[in-house]
């Protein structure tokens, strides 16, 4: 059983919010904090607007049993996200 890796992309945070991402995902396992999400190996990016910050949730392969990009895209759209090929 396999698995899709991701990257989480914010824009528009002020310092308060981007300190406590940092804090968030230095209490996870395996879970890194990176100033902009790689594009080698993506697959695609659902970039959605809330409360005046933007996120961009990125995959990447290769998956198994995840689903596809075709899935994904679907998935981004129909919950009012647009995809894009671009982080």
């Amino acid at each position: 059983m396999g698995g899709v890796s991701q990257c989480y992309a914010y824009s528009n945070l002020n310092a308060d919010e981007v300190n406590n991402a940092k804090i968030q995902c230095d209490a996870l396992s395996g879970v890194m904090f990176v100033t902009s999400c790689p594009t080698s190996g993506l697959l695609g990016c659902c970039h959605e607007a809330m409360a005046g910050v933007t996120l961009a949730d990125c995959y990447y392969g290769p998956f198994d049993d995840a689903g596809s990009t075709m899935t994904f895209q679907t998935t981004c759209m129909r919950g009012g996200g647009t995809w894009s090929a671009t982080p």
